[in-house]
């Protein structure tokens, strides 16, 4: 990986076949050639270098996140050599950063600014409310919590949490939540029910019952997800087919019907790869180097949820200088991958978060800055404790800013 606007080193060794006898050949030229992700040339600088060993130093500061194609050609040995360098882009000047005293798995806030750390809701250093048999979610200032008995809705007002309905139930404590400021799409162990907000109070228009499989995490995580388009919501499970056999990814689709939601009577769909990532519209979904051996990835894939079932929008290749960081999923209401690179001449580690831009149809990463030790990343925050701190002085946080 490189860095937008920052000046890129790489060398390219050449290719020579050592001879029974006589000196080894060296190539007395090269050609170096850069395109960017629009396939544009891109100015750099190029010189060749045969001590210790023949190779190619090139030099250039790339201008656009993406893609970017590299090719040198030795003359008259060494061969013809392509690669693909994945530039970053830097948007650490618009995260706003932010601390917080203390450590979170899981971590949102409001509009308002009031903080919602696992179990906890505070503002300022003190704790407004805590629910430590509840599951959160915030959707703007509207912070939803699911107890195994009582459902409530609060709004941050800015100075103290406003209560402004609760809701009895009886399905147990909640697996997964999907929430936005009038509706929460609550995951139980045996049922998923829909709860919506109408001015006056909370209500439920019933629970469906959905098939529990085994969880669609390696790590510790909950036993299925909600991802949704529109009307339509996918339950998201895996499940091994046979003994000695590889787990299959799938998600069953359900519609809103009559206020709740209702198994259609499309056969769930399956596919394949490890799940290490998950937005409220899609999944981000890893290619295993090997079939049995989790954790080693050569791509990483954004499938979205859409009227006709889960489709692949893009992809990103992973060579063997970027590395997916495994992420707790326990209690988050959404995960992005992040990935690290150490650079082959010295210029130190780079982590990236990587990000779907629509628009060109491609997988981007994004540098946040904020440097910390393991980082944790949502939707709209990152954090993590600085590199220079320790978990008893608490976290850095960077706010995600949207996409220009």
């Amino acid at each position: 990986m490189a860095m937008a606007g920052k000046l890129a080193n790489l060398r390219i060794f050449s290719h020579v076949a050592i001879p029974c006898e006589g000196p080894v050949p060296t190539p007395a030229s090269v050609t170096v050639e850069i395109s960017d992700p629009d396939n544009l040339p891109v100015g750099h600088q190029s010189f060749l270098n045969t001590s210790p060993k023949a190779s190619a130093i090139v030099e250039f500061t790339p201008t656009k996140a993406g893609r970017h194609h590299i090719l040198a050609a030795f003359e008259p040995v060494g061969g013809i050599h392509q690669l693909e360098l994945q530039v970053v882009g830097d948007r650490s000047a618009k995260a706003t950063r932010l601390e917080y005293g203390k450590t979170c798995n899981a971590l949102e806030r409001t509009c308002l600014g009031a903080w919602v750390c696992d179990s906890n809701v505070t503002r300022e250093g003190a704790v407004l409310k805590s629910f430590p048999n509840g599951r959160l979610a915030v959707a703007g200032d509207v912070v939803w919590v699911v107890e195994p008995l009582q459902i409530q809705r609060y709004v941050d007002t800015g100075v103290a949490l406003e209560l402004t309905a609760t809701l009895a139930h009886f399905h147990g404590a909640a697996e997964f939540l999907l929430a936005s400021e009038e509706e929460l799409v609550v995951l139980h162990s045996a049922v998923l029910q829909r709860i919506s907000f109408s001015g006056a109070g909370l209500s439920s228009t019933g629970p469906t019952g959905w098939e529990k499989r085994e969880s669609p995490f390696t790590q510790d995580g909950p036993p299925g997800l909600l991802i949704r388009s529109g009307d339509r919501l996918g339950v998201v499970t895996r499940f091994t087919p046979s003994p000695g056999t590889p787990p299959v990814n799938q998600v069953c689709p359900y519609r809103l019907e009559g206020g709740h939601f209702v198994r259609t009577s499309e056969p769930c769909q399956q596919f394949s790869g490890t799940i290490v990532g998950f937005e409220p519209q899609g999944l981000w979904v890893g290619d295993p180097r090997f079939v049995f051996i989790e954790g080693e990835f050569v791509g990483l894939k954004w499938m979205e949820w859409t009227a006709t079932g889960l489709v692949e929008q893009a992809s990103l290749s992973l060579n063997s200088d970027l590395e997916l960081i495994d992420l707790p999923v326990r209690q988050r209401l959404s995960v992005a991958p992040v990935l690290s690179h150490k650079f082959a001449l010295g210029n130190g580690s780079l982590i990236a978060v990587a990000t779907y831009a629509p628009e060109r149809h491609t997988i981007l990463l994004e540098h946040l800055g904020g440097e910390v030790l393991e980082p944790l990343v949502s939707t709209s925050l990152l954090w993590g404790v600085p590199v220079t701190g320790s978990p008893a002085t608490g976290i850095s946080v960077r706010l995600r800013p949207p996409r220009d």
